[in-house]
């Protein structure tokens, strides 16, 4: 018995150092490769798809795997690497690869029979190796190459180049924008970006729109009554709070107002300040208080605003040009005089050389319009209202009254601008005939009479925006009706065909030789069968009214021949 309870001590004994034994080398065994978690994965079947494709380990095992599913050369770089979890279904082998290497930061190319899997930036590094620059040029007709070039810089890749044409410039300083024709700009870049940058240009380079600019210049004469300006609130009672808009101050405050300043020799007078020309959110009825400048729009009825002027006080009108200009391009008219005066001389041995400045003096317009997508024209104004001439030493002078204002306007409604004011002296000479013609004494029988008055300037400017391809749809369209309306009288679908005017010829005809009109007859007949040559009928009253016309001409002759000869036998 002792026996045996010392043989079940031992073995229990053996048991548990046995274990302590494997768990100790279970701690010591070194960790199991990933690698080795999966050793194969479903075979695609015959279309090339996988039905089940679980995967948890490093994404080089998982492309080995594919490799070897699909017998695929697939070689990845040395810096791919990373742990992967992904259970996919019925997919195939790019279905595979696109699933998992772009979202984990790889991507891969196939070149021949081998598939290369990169990290994304030595994929990119790779493609920018290999990529080539290509040069393209680009011929703008409308846009100048500076403003292209400009709004492509964004689109520009590293190392790329850019070369414009040389500018021609503007005629003078401040015209604004040159079109002067085509230009070109070289650009050396990868195709893609020259994709894009074309499509910009393409978008950009378009033709300009056109503004016809009307412009109606009056000036009227004022008395006691109106001092101050003609009140346009009170024109023979026209509503104008009907007929005009509102206008409002712009938020920049960019309307200025120069008013006199008489130039001194050689210098420029006058002063410039900010001016309130109109009331923010006010009808354009009450800006025209007849207190100093005003502006305002008028929707409609140009005409009937110039007669109600006409009857308040005496109105002028100065001119009435029109000028086509393109969209943000200046625009100017002058009506006046250009006073020349000498600015600078040289002189040598031999000659001397002057140079002839010219001063405009009168009423001057100068203008730019912008047009907008919404059927609406910003107008950059510059009216001007000057005298000047030459002092005794021969220097200019000028007296202006100008106003710089921008104004909305929608097209086809006229901007009024007022208030700009002129002094008009006329001198008088009156003397009492005989006496004031005697030596020495004659003056006391004589006097001058200085007679000042004053007149406001008044601009009407109605801008039309030119839109040619709906003018030019509508000719079309005009064109079209009118071959259409051809053909239908040609086919007689107005009642006035060929057939129907030959066949009424016809009976015309017939009716005449009726009542013995035998010339009347013989012209219709010859009109039907003039119209219808293939009508029968027609060609055969023609003959029969030839022969009886020649007949019955013959027999009068006749006739009247022997009847002459029984005369003369009398």
């Amino acid at each position: 018995m002792r026996q045996l309870q010392t043989v079940i001590t031992m073995m229990c004994v053996v048991t548990i150092l046995s274990g302590t034994t494997n768990y100790l080398a279970a701690q010591d065994a070194p960790p199991t490769d990933p690698q080795e978690q999966v050793i194969q994965i479903t075979k695609p079947d015959a279309e090339g798809v996988i039905a089940a494709l679980p995967f948890k380990g490093d994404i080089t095992l998982y492309l080995k795997l594919l490799s070897e599913a699909h017998h695929k050369n697939i070689i990845p770089s040395p810096q791919v690497r990373g742990a992967i979890s992904i259970n996919l279904f019925d997919v195939t082998f790019k279905e595979a690869l696109d699933a998992v290497l772009p979202v984990n930061g790889f991507a891969y190319e196939e070149k021949d029979s081998f598939i290369y899997v990169y990290t994304k930036r030595e994929f990119e590094e790779l493609k920018a190796a290999d990529r080539k620059m290509e040069t393209r040029t680009f011929r703008l007709n409308y846009i100048p190459a500076r403003d292209v070039e400009t709004m492509i810089a964004p689109l520009l890749s590293s190392g790329a180049g850019v070369t414009t044409s040389p500018e021609t410039g503007a005629a003078q300083a401040g015209t604004g924008e040159e079109w002067a024709g085509s230009k070109y700009i070289v650009i050396r870049d990868y195709p893609e970006q020259l994709q894009q940058i074309a499509a910009l240009i393409q978008e950009l380079d378009r033709k300009p729109p056109q503004v016809m600019v009307e412009a109606t210049i009056l000036v009227a004469s004022l008395d006691d009554t109106n001092r101050l300006g003609v009140n346009f609130n009170v024109l023979a009672g026209v509503d104008f709070e009907s007929e005009m808009g509102v206008i409002t101050r712009p938020s920049d405050g960019y309307n200025t107002i120069t008013v006199g300043g008489q130039q001194q020799q050689g210098g420029t007078g006058g002063t410039t300040t900010t001016a309130g020309v109109a009331l923010s959110g006010t009808a354009v009825g009450a800006a025209f208080g007849g207190s100093g400048l005003n502006i305002g729009v008028i929707k409609s009825n140009i005409g009937l605003f110039i007669d109600a002027l006409e009857e308040t006080t005496d109105v002028v009108t100065l001119g009435n040009p029109k000028v086509l200009t393109l969209n943000r391009q200046l625009g100017e008219l002058i009506v006046g005089d250009e006073i020349g005066y000498i600015s600078s001389a040289e002189s040598t041995q031999v000659s001397t050389t002057s140079t002839v400045t010219f001063l405009k003096t009168g009423v001057q317009l100068t203008f730019r319009p912008f047009v907008m997508d919404d059927g609406y024209v910003r107008m950059e104004l510059n009216p001007e209202d000057s005298d000047g001439g030459l002092s005794a030493s021969d220097l200019p002078f000028k007296k202006t009254t100008e106003v710089t204002t921008n104004v909305l306007v929608k097209d086809g409604n006229t901007i009024v601008v007022g208030g700009l004011f002129r002094d008009k002296t006329t001198l008088g000479h009156s003397q009492i005939p005989l006496l004031g013609n005697i030596p020495l004494l004659g003056h006391l029988f004589r006097s001058t009479i200085d007679n000042t008055r004053k007149e406001e300037v008044i601009f009407l400017i109605t801008p039309h925006i030119v839109k040619e391809e709906t003018d030019y749809a509508a000719a079309e369209a005009v064109l079209e009706n009118c071959d259409l309306l051809i053909t239908g009288i040609r086919q007689g679908l107005l009642g006035y065909s060929r057939e129907r005017l030959s066949a009424a010829h016809y009976h015309s005809a017939k009716e005449h030789q009726a009542a013995g009109r035998l010339d009347k007859a013989l012209w219709d007949a010859r009109l039907a069968a003039y119209l219808t040559p293939t009508f029968l009928d027609a060609l055969r009253l023609q003959d029969e009214l030839r022969g009886e016309q020649i007949y019955q001409g013959e027999f009068s002759n006749m006739r009247l021949f022997m009847r002459r000869l029984a005369e003369n036998d009398k």
